[in-house]
């Protein structure tokens, strides 16, 4: 006897005994490897479409920066503080502000009052204008 035929012996009372349901069997073995390739073929392309994205992404980022570092070059060093502020205030980018070749000082308006609770909190440029 082969091998398989063995095998069959062996195992055959896990196997049904009619064509019926050896036929369901292999259905539902047909069925799952499907499933298990079409899901293969699934994460592969959404990985795929992820990194690319994420590649899109990245160089859009740096072409950004790049541009905001072009532009805070471009300006006098005296008045790169007060563009600072105004984006600020706007709610513009921060992240120029790490990337500048020396520290821009920005007067602190102390502990007064207007530093307190839900009142908005005023830049100036002048020190004296706090008081």
């Amino acid at each position: 006897m082969t091998s398989w035929r063995r095998w069959l012996k062996r195992h055959s009372h896990w196997l049904p005994g009619s064509l019926r349901g050896r036929f369901v069997i292999i259905m539902i073995a047909g069925v799952l490897a499907a499933q298990v390739a079409s899901y293969t073929i699934w994460t592969s392309q959404v990985r795929a479409s992820q990194l690319e994205q994420l590649d899109e992404l990245s160089s859009n980022m740096a072409f950004s920066i790049a541009s905001t570092m072009k532009f805070f070059r471009s300006l006098p060093v005296d008045y790169r503080h007060i563009v600072l502020d105004q984006l600020r205030s706007m709610g513009g980018t921060r992240f120029f502000v790490s990337v500048n070749e020396r520290r821009i000082t920005v007067a602190d308006i102390g502990s007064g009052r207007k530093r307190g609770g839900g009142e908005q909190r005023t830049h100036h440029s002048d020190p004296a204008a706090l008081d």
